[in-house]
């Protein structure tokens, strides 16, 4: 039980937007599972975890919406039962039961968006209405004022080209309601669209869609990955240091990863700890992942990553 893990778990199979820079918006052809995943599982995957390793947090969320799920205060519940930290990220879109969800105290809520306008906004995160989410946000800072039971709520805004010059205006609002700012140069998901834009055969193609949201990185992705291949970098904290689940509760490569149908290791509750990481360590798609850096890319372990990036907009 020395390793330290971190686990992130769709508990939930949906999303309702379809943010191209996501795979939800930009891999519509790959079906991975729906539906919902039961407090009941939850307890059994955690129990599980907590005698094979030491889990640090839980973020409930990889690809998926986790306020879409009916009964999320009731897993924010059985996380904190075992002691652990219950992060929750969000597109802030819904807004239902989320004085419940506050109530069950989860140690951190994130709230991710890319403008302050509509106009700027909908490009990249399609579907979203961003007045609602300040609304939204308006709310949450009004029940935690009245409950105040979360201290870590913050907004990840992330940075593309379409949309730095609303970054002030959403960084003033953010703090008027007493939330953390956190601008993020906005990255190219999933790994298997990246690694079709550096020409390794077999997955998939990038279309004209595609071509347009990698012109709109502030961080450009060809610059990037040539900037973290530098690093020369053979570990990979996403491999070493945080187990994903689908919300079948089967064990996915990485975080990175979308298909499930291709990318799936095992149930967690079929094989121990150290056989799933054994079987993640043998994958060959990680040599291919490490071989352009993008291992280094997607946690930003990027040399002069402020200085690569493009400011105009």
């Amino acid at each position: 039980m020395n390793h330290h893990f971190q686990f992130y778990i769709d508990v939930v199979g949906a999303c309702n937007l379809r943010c191209p820079s996501c795979p939800v918006g930009n891999m519509t052809d790959v079906k991975n599972p729906k539906g919902l995943m039961s407090p009941e599982t939850l307890e059994c995957i955690l129990q599980k975890a907590t005698r094979e390793c030491q889990v640090t947090d839980i973020g409930l969320f990889n690809w998926a919406e986790p306020l879409l799920h009916p009964r999320l205060p009731e897993m924010i519940r059985v996380v904190n039962k075992f002691g652990l930290n219950c992060h929750i990220s969000t597109n802030l879109n819904k807004a239902s039961g989320l004085e419940e969800i506050m109530l069950e105290k989860p140690f951190s809520i994130r709230i991710s968006l890319s403008g302050f306008s509509q106009e700027t906004y909908g490009i990249t995160h399609k579907r979203g209405d961003i007045e609602l989410v300040k609304r939204n946000m308006r709310l949450l800072a009004d029940i935690n004022m009245k409950t105040k039971v979360v201290n870590n709520i913050s907004v990840a805004f992330h940075r593309y080209l379409s949309n730095l010059g609303d970054e002030l205006s959403m960084k003033r609002y953010v703090e008027h309601l007493g939330f953390e700012f956190y601008p993020m140069w906005a990255v190219w998901l999933p790994l298997e669209k990246v690694l079709a834009k550096v020409g390794e055969e077999g997955y998939g193609t990038i279309n004209d869609s595609d071509q347009l949201v990698i012109d709109n990185l502030a961080l450009p992705l060809e610059s990037a990955l040539k900037a973290a291949k530098k690093n020369k970098n053979l570990h990979c904290k996403l491999q070493e240091d945080v187990i994903t689940l689908d919300v079948l509760g089967r064990v996915q490569l990485c975080c990175g990863v979308y298909n499930s149908n291709r990318f799936t290791i095992s149930s967690y509750m079929e094989k121990s700890i150290d056989e799933i990481q054994a079987l993640r360590f043998a994958h060959p798609v990680c040599d291919v992942c490490r071989k352009y850096g993008v291992h280094d890319y997607y946690i930003y372990n990027i040399p002069n990553i402020d200085l690569l990036a493009r400011r105009e907009h």
